[in-house]
């Protein structure tokens, strides 16, 4: 009997945190798989496919992170706040989170979607760009490259 009323009652909730994180392992799984298989030999390149890795799933892990925000008190602390801090600062360089939102409410079918198809694509290019670039710099400096400061 005991048995039966922990499948019932709590077993819907920890499949509902296992899949939580089973999604983000996901999303964040062409990050782990660019740094294993690239060579560690080289850094600059590693970590510059680690950035553009990161680059690319950033939007979707911030909007699946956001999606928490909305399921439940403790998950939205756990995993929604980090998401909408990863939203807001993602879409403010092209777009505002917050008129993304006021388009999903407007026309919930299809205003979120078109609104955001267009910017969200150059977003992506760019912050795989950002975050690549970002990515270089770290395999610079941790391979022991310093800049040279002429004039210095």
């Amino acid at each position: 009997m005991n048995v039966l009323l922990w499948c019932l009652f709590r077993a819907p909730l920890l499949l509902s945190w296992l899949t939580s994180f089973a999604v983000t392992a996901v999303l964040l799984s062409p990050c782990v798989i660019a740094m294993k298989l690239i060579n560690a030999h080289r850094p600059l390149i590693r970590h510059a496919t680690v950035g553009a890795m990161f680059g690319l799933v950033v939007i979707p892990l911030s909007f699946w992170l956001y999606l928490h925000f909305f399921v439940g008190p403790l998950r939205g602390l756990i995993l929604g706040f980090p998401g909408l801090f990863m939203l807001f600062f993602h879409l403010s360089v092209f777009r505002s989170a917050s008129l993304a939102s006021h388009d999903m409410v407007m026309n919930p079918a299809a205003g979120f979607v078109t609104g955001l198809v267009g910017t969200t694509c150059v977003e992506l290019l760019f912050w795989v760009i950002c975050y690549s670039l970002l990515g270089l710099l770290v395999g610079w400096f941790r391979r022991g490259w310093r800049p040279s400061v002429e004039g210095a």
